[in-house]
């Protein structure tokens, strides 16, 4: 649902979420919007970002906006390039906690390895396998990205 989403508006955010947020991730990352609103469903503020029609998380340490630049499939999921227009961060907040998203090991940028166990879990049981290429396709209907 997120690239059908994208492959119409053509721009997003990337929000770099204190630590404190993994448990609102696992939730996040093991449903459909599809399905359901998100946003709603568990009680996500948004505030305008300065440059795109995208919403940017309140509460965020920082975010990134991004135009699309490119989609690549890979293999069942979608890699997804943005050229960045602008960027900003909470100024209550930043370096004063820990990001969810940060760098581990050598050249890492990721989230931790439990929030990711948890959300495949989550995924396993709760969302059909999805055709990623079918869904881009369509969402596209003949519009191709850069």
């Amino acid at each position: 649902y997120t690239i059908e989403l994208l492959s119409k508006s053509r721009e997003f955010a990337v929000c770099s979420m204190p630590q404190n947020a993994e448990e609102l991730a696992i939730k996040i990352g093991g449903c459909s919007g599809r399905v359901i609103d998100k946003f709603s469903e568990f009680g996500i503020e948004t505030i305008d970002a300065k440059k795109i029609r995208a919403p940017v998380v309140k509460g965020c340490i920082g975010w990134v906006e991004c135009s699309l630049g490119q989609m690549t499939s890979a293999g069942d999921n979608y890699l997804v390039a943005g050229e960045v227009v602008e960027t900003g961060f909470n100024e209550e907040m930043f370096g004063k906690m820990p990001s969810l998203f940060r760098w581990s090991g050598k050249n890492f940028f990721g989230m931790s390895k439990n929030a990711i166990k948890e959300i495949e879990k989550a995924q396993e049981k709760e969302l059909p396998k999805t055709n990623w290429d079918a869904v881009a396709r369509k969402a596209g209907e003949g519009e191709k990205t850069k």
